[in-house]
């Protein structure tokens, strides 16, 4: 024996109507219901109309299924989706917290070491000048080498964590990566940055989302895309801001979300809905790929 619970059973004054105007089965309707037990189970009914000779209505034909089991792991997989998805954001903030440690490690450990042996290899330099030795052409290598891990050690240091995202903020931190892009790699970066998006203040953990997202867009377009120009053009309107990379590659295939490189679009996803956004992917009008943020502010 089953009661069913308030709220659960068709109402007559709606259910009658719906089934006197129908020759076939009315569209099949979810309930739920408690056991002696009491234990909560779900049914899936649908409901035909009987008709006599002459066509009246003189019984009603009723299919219940139970959905007990499927509605149960339904509901356990939303609770397990759902704690994945806290999973994947407390990862990206250990994983960004981690970013910080080592960039600020490599400025104050590494950068100090450098410094030390460029400042003795310069001394050694200008002592050997001035008591007019022969160049040490091994010395002027070592220096040029030191020259170039120093570079190095800042790029890491700015992809790791750049200072201008926690000094100067969202936007200016977004201008600076893509004429970073342009200078490395040779892809022509334009940012249109609306003047009424300049003047909102972001707060830390979602400016970093919103970089995070260009910067993957932007390594996309080198990457995959083989562009030659990507524009990213930021607005807002209904309290949210819009940022769209648009490039001129290759464009976008049907199968691209199913494929192994969709986990960077994942990534952006998640990035954007722990704020309340999404991520839209498209083709461009002639070329290329159109990817759009929408991002609450």
């Amino acid at each position: 024996m089953a009661r069913a619970l308030a709220g659960e059973v068709a109402v007559a004054d709606d259910f009658l109507p719906r089934l006197r105007g129908t020759t076939k089965l009315l569209t099949p309707e979810e309930a739920a219901a408690l056991r002696d037990d009491p234990r909560l189970f779900w049914t899936l009914s649908t409901y035909a109309p009987h008709r006599d000779i002459n066509g009246e209505i003189d019984g009603v034909l009723v299919n219940v299924v139970d959905m007990t089991t499927l509605k149960n792991s339904q509901d356990s997989l939303l609770v397990s989706n759902d704690q994945l998805r806290q999973l994947s954001q407390y990862l990206e903030r250990v994983r960004e917290d981690e970013r910080v440690r080592i960039a600020r490690e490599l400025h104050d450990d590494l950068g100090s070491t450098l410094t030390g042996v460029k400042w003795a290899i310069a001394s050694a330099i200008e002592r050997a000048q001035r008591a007019a030795l022969p160049a040490d052409a091994q010395l002027a290598n070592a220096s040029q080498l030191l020259d170039s891990a120093v570079d190095t050690m800042r790029r890491i240091i700015s992809d790791l964590r750049p200072s201008v995202l926690d000094h100067l903020g969202v936007w200016t931190a977004i201008e600076w990566y893509a004429g970073q892009v342009e200078e490395r790699t040779g892809l022509q970066c334009r940012v249109d940055l609306a003047d009424e998006v300049a003047a909102i203040e972001v707060d830390p953990e979602r400016a970093t989302a919103m970089f995070r997202i260009v910067q993957e867009a932007l390594n996309n377009c080198v990457r995959h895309a083989r562009a030659s120009r990507a524009e990213i053009r930021i607005r807002c309107a209904a309290g949210a801001v819009m940022i769209a990379v648009e490039d001129d590659g290759v464009g976008i295939g049907d199968d691209a979300l199913v494929r192994t490189e969709s986990w960077g679009l994942l990534g952006m996803q998640e990035r954007a809905a722990r704020f309340g956004g999404d991520i839209a992917l498209s083709r461009g009008v002639k070329e290329g790929t159109i990817l759009v943020l929408h991002m609450p502010v």
